[in-house]
C-alpha cells in the first residue's frame, strides 16, 4: 500500500510539474493564433488538392522552421511529396422505372466505370429519416460493393452535403477498388421494376504531401515518438446559411495546432531522450 501511495504521489507531482512547464512554454495566445490561422476563411477549408491545402502546408512549414525543427533524414525540407489516386464520377445516368433521375438527385462513388441493367445488379438499401440515418449514410458511402441507396427526401440536407463531398472524388494511396459501385438517389421508390445505371469514372494521380520535422533524441536517437494530426478538411462545399467554407477548426486544425504547439514545447524544453517526430498529414484513405 505504501508503495502504491508513493507511486501515486510521484505521478501527481510529475503531472503538476509538467502542467507548470507547459504553462510557461506554451502560451494560450500562440495556440489561438495557430488554430485561427489554419481555420480562417482564406485557407478555403484546406480541401484536398486545392490551393487552400497548399497554403496550409506552407504555413505549417514556416512554423516548423521558426521552432527550429530538423527535416527527417534524407529529406531536403519538411515536405514529403507523394501521389494519391483520385477517382471522380464524370458522368452519371440513372433511370428508375422509366424515369430519368435529375443530376441534383443522384451521386456515385466508385473505383471504376460501370453499368447496371436491372434491379438485380445491385443491393437496394433504403435510408429513411431517423436517429440512425447518419450512420447508415456513412456505411453506404464506405461500402465496397454494388449498392443502390434510396434516400428519404427528408434527408435532403445531408444528401446535398455528402453529394458535394462525393463530387470531389475518392482519394486513396491504394489503387481504386473496382468492386466499389455505390449510387445514391434522393427519392422514394416503392417498387423498382426497371433500373439502368451508367457511371463513367475518371481516374488520375494528384500530388499531396506530409509536413514532417523532428527533434533529435539526446541519449536514444534511434528510438522514436511520433505526434501527428491531419491538416486537410472539406474545402468549399454547398452553402449553409450563406457560408460555403468548411473551416474545420476541430477537424482537424485543432490536432495540427497541438502538433505544432508540442513541437514548440519540446524544442524549448530541450531534454528529450528519444527522437521526436512531428507530422501534419493529408488524407490517406
Amino acid at each position: 500500500m505504501k508503495k502504491q501511495l508513493i507511486t501515486a504521489l510521484f505521478l501527481t507531482i510529475a503531472a503538476t510539474v509538467f502542467a507548470q512547464d507547459a504553462d510557461k512554454l506554451i502560451k494560450q495566445r500562440d495556440v489561438k493564433k495557430i488554430i485561427k490561422t489554419l481555420s480562417a476563411d482564406n485557407m478555403e477549408g484546406r480541401g484536398t488538392f486545392t490551393r487552400g491545402i497548399e497554403k496550409a502546408a506552407r504555413y505549417i512549414e514556416g512554423q516548423y522552421g521558426k521552432i527550429g525543427l530538423q527535416p527527417l533524414p534524407g529529406d531536403n525540407g519538411f515536405r514529403q511529396n507523394f501521389s494519391m489516386n483520385n477517382s471522380i464520377a464524370e458522368k452519371i445516368q440513372v433511370n428508375i422505372n422509366g424515369a430519368e433521375i435529375t443530376a441534383d438527385h443522384v451521386f456515385a462513388i466508385a473505383g471504376a466505370s460501370f453499368n447496371w441493367n436491372s434491379p438485380q445488379d445491385a443491393e437496394v438499401v433504403r435510408i429513411s429519416n431517423g436517429p440512425n440515418a447518419s450512420a447508415e449514410l456513412r456505411t453506404v458511402r464506405r461500402s465496397h460493393k454494388k449498392v443502390l441507396a434510396l434516400i428519404d427526401p427528408q434527408l435532403e440536407g445531408q444528401f446535398k452535403r455528402i453529394s458535394d463531398i462525393a463530387s470531389k472524388g475518392i482519394s486513396s494511396i491504394k489503387e481504386p477498388d473496382p468492386a466499389q459501385q455505390v449510387v445514391c438517389v434522393l427519392g422514394n421508390f416503392d417498387d423498382i421494376k426497371s433500373l439502368s445505371v451508367n457511371v463513367q469514372i475518371k481516374a488520375n494521380q494528384k500530388p499531396l504531401f506530409n509536413i514532417a520535422g523532428m527533434i533529435l533524441g539526446k541519449t536514444k536517437p534511434d528510438e522514436y515518438v511520433i505526434f501527428s494530426g491531419h491538416y486537410d478538411h472539406l474545402g468549399i462545399i454547398a452553402p449553409a446559411k450563406g457560408d460555403s467554407i468548411a473551416n474545420g477548426a476541430d477537424d482537424d486544425a485543432s490536432g495540427t495546432t497541438a502538433v505544432i504547439s508540442l513541437a514548440k514545447y519540446y524544442k524549448k524544453l530541450n531534454n528529450n531522450a528519444r527522437t521526436l517526430i512531428f507530422v501534419a498529414l493529408p488524407p490517406k484513405k
